[in-house]
């Protein structure tokens, strides 16, 4: 479900930033090189094949709304 692969999705976008303030642009490149090389089933830690691809706009949804999300914009 779409709601759910946004949930995910943001999940490894904050943990590919390792830490690191990372603005929202390198923060999509690496989620889209992520997903290239392992498709969206690698979001999935349990492998449940529920997910559906989020755009990008939704992941950066739910990542405005962490309460203290590792990203920054400029």
């Amino acid at each position: 479900d779409l709601a759910r692969g946004a949930c995910a999705a943001a999940a490894w976008v904050c943990r590919l930033a390792g830490g690191a303030p990372t603005s929202l642009e390198e923060a999509g490149d690496r989620y889209r090189a992520f997903i290239a090389a392992h498709g969206l089933r690698g979001c999935d830690p349990f492998d449940t094949m529920l997910l559906a691809a989020p755009p990008w706009q939704l992941v950066v949804g739910v990542l405005e709304r962490l309460e203290r999300p590792l990203l920054t914009c400029r």
